[in-house]
C-alpha cells in the first residue's frame, strides 16, 4: 500500500506516464488498461482513424511515421478522419515529399507467410477532385520474393470517397525492413487522403499468381 498525502510524493521506478496523479481516469488509461485482442482467430485488421476505441486494430502506421517519406499527417477531410500524403509540385523540392504510407500487419495475425495465405488489402481514399489521372498509387508489400509492387491503380475522378481492393497470392509480411507494405502515391499531382485500410485473409490456398486489383463501388 502506498500512503499519499498533501505533498509531492515521487515513485522512483516508474515511467512518467506510469506515475500517480490526482484525478479520475482518462480515455486513454481505460482503453490502455483493457487486454490486447486476440488477433489470431480475426479475419480482418484495419486502420481507420474514424474509429475512437481501436483505430488500428491489427495493422499500425503512427510508429512508422519515422520512415522516410512517411510522415504523413492525421486531419479532418470533408468531415472524416483521415490520413494524409504530402507531395509537392515546386522542382527541387522532391525530398520534402511524404507520399508512403507504411504498415505493419500484427505477427500474430500473419507474420512469414510465404505465400500460403492470400490476402486482400482495401483502401479507401477520396477522388481525384484534379480530375483523370491526377491522382493514383500502387502498394509495395513483402512477397515471397521480396517487396515488389501491385500494378498501379488510378482513382476515380470526382468528390467523395471511393475504395479500391488489391489481392496478393504470394505475400510474406515478414517485416524485413520494418514494415510489410506501404502504400505509394509518389508522382501524383495531387495530396492522397486514406480514411481506412483493412486487410484480410482470404478462403482457399493461395494460387502464386501476380497481385490484381479491383474497385469497389463508390459511396
Amino acid at each position: 500500500m502506498l500512503r499519499l498525502g498533501p505533498r509531492p510524493t515521487l515513485i522512483p521506478g516508474l515511467a512518467p506516464q506510469d506515475r500517480a496523479r490526482p484525478g479520475p481516469p482518462t480515455r486513454r488509461d481505460v482503453i490502455a488498461a483493457r487486454p490486447a485482442p486476440d488477433l489470431q482467430q480475426v479475419p480482418i485488421i484495419y486502420a481507420d482513424c474514424s474509429m475512437e476505441i481501436l483505430p488500428e486494430f491489427g495493422l499500425y502506421n503512427q510508429r512508422l511515421r519515422t520512415l522516410p517519406g512517411g510522415k504523413i499527417e492525421d486531419e479532418v477531410h470533408t468531415g472524416r478522419p483521415c490520413l494524409r500524403t504530402h507531395m509537392t509540385s515546386r522542382r527541387g523540392e522532391e525530398a520534402l515529399d511524404n507520399p508512403y504510407l507504411y504498415f505493419d500487419v500484427d505477427d500474430s495475425w500473419l507474420f512469414f507467410a510465404r505465400g500460403r495465405v492470400p490476402v486482400a488489402i482495401t483502401v479507401e481514399c477520396e477522388r481525384a477532385f484534379r480530375g483523370k489521372k491526377k491522382l493514383g498509387f500502387n502498394i509495395m508489400y513483402d512477397s515471397t520474393t521480396g517487396y515488389r509492387f501491385t500494378r498501379w491503380q488510378w482513382v476515380d475522378p470526382g468528390y467523395g470517397w471511393s475504395s479500391y481492393r488489391f489481392v496478393l497470392n504470394d505475400a510474406s509480411f515478414a517485416n524485413r525492413r520494418g514494415f510489410d507494405f506501404r502504400i505509394n502515391a509518389k508522382g501524383s499531382k495531387q495530396d492522397l487522403w486514406v480514411a481506412s485500410v483493412t486487410v484480410e485473409k482470404l478462403a482457399g490456398p493461395s494460387d502464386g499468381n501476380a497481385p490484381r486489383s479491383t474497385r469497389r463501388p463508390s459511396r
